[in-house]
């Protein structure tokens, strides 16, 4: 996420883009933006580590007509490239997983740039993350090698995991194809500790939706601007109660991630999910919300600082304590399994 402190016109322009699509903002008032010169190479530097670089190429081009720097326009050309590829690779995956009658759930990626914005392609995604049961872990595998994709996971390995899923740490296969630069995640539980789906289910509500998607968000330590963006336009665009998904976040003992949300919404896009009165009272998640961002942030993390930094973040998520008894059981017990059953 971006530096507060370092403010540059470059990410002030990109949060107008952002307001601008979540339509908080007119084209009438993002005309003094327009009108400034920026520095083409900072602005697409941002714009692409916050994956807002097809986002802000959209707003800026299309929708405002603005004079884009040809830099900007040969930065997005492979973008698209590779995202029409994975949305290819996707169409595949859902033929073959529906003609095997395995239920499936895509996360994140062009599916979810479809239900956000239609046929306009406003984001992009490095990797598509498909969530099956974890009994269907096998069959998916052998559906997936028969598309030609490979995954460094053993059979033994997979086995293992739809074993004993609920104790291992394991919330995912990669599988790779050849002469692609994306990967495909086969996803057996949304997190660590399944917060959301408690019963082996796919079935969706919006609400559970997106709290999975502040979920994702806040146990990556909000690193993404396109993540925000994701959970408050979805929440717009779907009518979202935000009083509603607080009280599901709390009955999953995750309140901290959608009051997350809320408190970045505004302090990073000047946009108020909730009444003033009830903004207030999550000032005080505020300190202990910054110190994840900046913790993050870290490059010099070794193995113990690592679980450190778990213990952290889950902290901040679980407020049941029962749950975060849970985790460090699969820390501890999943974490040394695991490495038997490569």
């Amino acid at each position: 996420m971006w530096d507060t402190t370092a403010c540059t016109f470059e990410l002030t322009l990109l949060r107008m883009c952002c307001r601008y699509a979540l339509g908080h903002m007119s084209p009438q008032e993002c005309e003094p933006y327009l009108k400034q010169t920026i520095d083409a190479s900072c602005f697409i530097t941002h714009a692409y580590e916050e994956r807002l670089l097809l986002l802000a190429y959209q707003v800026l081009s299309g929708d405002l007509k603005a004079n884009i720097p040809d830099a900007l326009q040969r930065k997005v050309e492979p973008v698209i490239r590779k995202q029409l590829a994975l949305m290819q690779c996707s169409r595949e995956i859902h033929h073959a997983l529906s003609e095997h009658n395995i239920p499936y759930v895509f996360l994140k990626g062009p599916a979810l740039n479809k239900i956000l914005w239609g046929n306009r392609m406003m984001r992009h995604s490095n990797d598509l993350d498909v969530l099956i049961q974890p009994h269907n872990i096998l069959r998916a595998d052998a559906v997936l090698r028969s598309l030609g994709l490979t995954s460094k996971l053993s059979e033994k390995s997979l086995r293992f995991h739809q074993r004993i899923h609920r104790w291992t740490t394991k919330k995912d296969a990669e599988y790779r194809k050849k002469d692609t630069d994306f990967r495909i995640e086969v996803h057996w539980k949304t997190y660590s500790s399944e917060f959301i789906l408690k019963k082996s289910s796919l079935e969706f509500t919006n609400e559970m939706y997106a709290l999975y998607l502040c979920l994702h968000a806040a146990k990556h330590g909000w690193s993404r601007m396109i993540w925000l963006v994701d959970c408050i336009y979805f929440i717009q665009s779907q009518g979202i109660d935000v009083e509603a998904l607080r009280a599901l976040s709390k009955t999953n003992g995750i309140t901290p991630v959608v009051d997350e949300a809320i408190l970045l919404a505004d302090s990073w896009l000047g946009i108020r999910l909730v009444p003033n009165a009830h903004f207030m009272q999550l000032e005080a998640r505020r300190k202990r919300l910054n110190q994840r961002i900046a913790m993050n942030h870290r490059q010099d993390a070794h193995q113990l600082w690592e679980m450190m930094r778990y213990r952290l973040l889950m902290s901040s998520f679980c407020t049941k304590p029962i749950q975060q008894c849970q985790v460090w059981a699969q820390v501890a017990l999943g974490t040394t399994v695991s490495k038997i059953f490569r």
